[in-house]
C-alpha cells in the first residue's frame, strides 16, 4: 500500500500487498500499530485490519469500490484505478495480511538483536511481540465472511471510480 498526496491536500491511498505497516504507523503510531497487530495475530480478523488501513473516512474516498457486487475497482500500487475480480482480490488481500505482520516483525527483531548485543534499545518484550507477529503471518487467513462484508461496505455506484462508465 502506498500513500500519495493529491492537489486537494488529502491523502490518496493505493492498495498494495506491501507497505501496509508503514501506512498503519503513519495513521496510529508505531507502538500502537505494533500492539494492534499483535492483538490481531492472536485472533486474526482481517476486516479489522482492512478497515483501519482503507475504510476510514468518507466512502467516496475509499481506494476500493464495487458497483455490481461482483467486480471491484481499486487504486493499485502505481496509483491507477484498476478493475479486479474477487479471486485476484483475495490473493492480494492474503499477501497483504501476511506481509503486514512480517513488516511489523522486522524492526522488533532488529531491536531485540541489538538489545542482546548490549545496546540500550529494545527489551525482551520485543522478542515476544516478534514471535506473535511471526505466528500471525503464519496463521493469517482471510475469514469466510470477509468478501461479503467488503462488498457491503464498498458498494457505492456513485464512487468517483465509476464516473463515465
Amino acid at each position: 500500500m502506498d500513500t500519495k498526496s493529491n492537489n486537494r491536500n488529502c491523502s490518496v491511498i493505493n492498495i498494495d500487498e506491501s507497505g501496509a505497516f508503514k501506512v498503519l504507523c503513519d495513521k496510529i503510531g508505531v507502538d500502537e500499530a505494533t500492539d494492534f497487530l499483535c492483538k490481531l495475530a492472536a485472533k486474526p480478523q482481517f476486516m479489522l485490519l482492512f478497515e483501519k488501513l482503507y475504510l476510514e473516512g468518507a466512502p467516496k474516498d475509499y481506494p476500493i469500490a464495487t458497483n455490481n457486487k461482483q467486480d471491484y475497482m481499486y487504486r493499485g500500487p502505481d496509483g491507477t484505478v484498476q478493475s479486479i475480480d474477487e479471486a485476484i482480490l483475495l490473493k492480494i488481500m492474503d499477501r497483504l495480511q501476511k506481509n503486514v505482520f512480517l513488516e511489523a516483525a522486522d524492526p522488533l527483531l532488529t531491536r531485540f538483536i541489538r538489545y542482546n548485543q548490549g545496546e540500550r534499545v529494545g527489551s525482551d518484550g520485543d522478542y515476544n511481540q516478534f514471535r506473535k507477529l511471526q505466528n500471525g503471518a503464519h496463521a493469517a487467513k482471510i475469514e469466510k465472511g470477509f468478501m461479503k462484508e467488503l462488498c457491503q461496505r464498498t458498494y457505492n455506484p456513485d464512487h468517483p471510480f465509476f464516473r463515465g462508465t
